[in-house]
């Protein structure tokens, strides 16, 4: 996890698992300090070859090759902030493919 000049967070999830998909929850407990943070954006990491793809591995819908060369349309999602109970944090919510990658930045209200 890392900030950027304390106005967005940015948080890597990686799903390990070869077969099975995730459901991940994330809570920012006492970093989200009252509802700082508003609705999330992903980039996803994923390749047809898994874990060990060396070749056609794609970062938010574009694919690089060893030159550098970029293809592909850039792709990203939202991802909205759920509101907790009166006794619960705000979360965000993230479905993880098997052995797939993602990038979540959160911006802070200005």
């Amino acid at each position: 996890m890392a900030t950027d000049g304390q106005q967005q967070l940015r948080i890597v999830v990686i799903n390990k698992l070869t077969v099975s998909a995730a459901k991940v929850t994330l809570r920012l407990g006492n970093l989200d300090n009252g509802g700082a943070y508003k609705n999330g954006r992903v980039v996803r990491m994923s390749a047809p070859g898994g874990l060990t793809a060396t070749a056609d591995v794609q970062l938010g819908g574009r694919t690089f090759s060893v030159g550098g060369i970029e293809t592909g349309k850039e792709a990203a999602e939202v991802i909205a902030r759920v509101d907790g109970s009166a006794n619960s944090e705000a979360y965000y919510s993230l479905y993880m493919p098997a052995a797939s990658a993602a990038l979540l930045t959160i911006s802070k209200w200005s």
